[in-house]
């Protein structure tokens, strides 16, 4: 089951891994001293699971689900988040996931 209405800036574990690699060699990236890892599209993971099964596995099977109450309580359905620095850091434009 997948939750249909919940969006976050979703970001590859490639991207993450490249992030903390290039703090390590550049530990003196001091021109800011926070830099949110964070992708550049909003998606649901609906749209992560149809992309998965069109693109890798199309043997996924998945039944998507409104996204219960009480989660919604406590968390926004929609967060956007924006990595000014990553990509200075990174030395190169964050690549679409879809």
């Amino acid at each position: 089951e997948v939750f249909d209405g919940m969006f976050r800036n979703v970001v590859l574990l490639e991207t993450v891994l490249e992030s903390i690699y290039c703090l390590v060699l550049n530990f003196n990236f001091n021109d800011y001293y926070l830099i949110n890892i964070s992708g550049n599209q909003n998606l649901s993971r609906k749209d992560i699971a149809f992309w998965y099964q069109k693109n890798i596995d199309n043997s996924l099977v998945y039944t998507v689900v409104p996204v219960p109450e009480t989660i919604l309580k406590g968390r926004p359905n929609v967060i956007k988040t924006e990595s000014l620095f990553l990509e200075k850091l990174l030395g190169h434009k964050l690549s679409n996931i879809i």
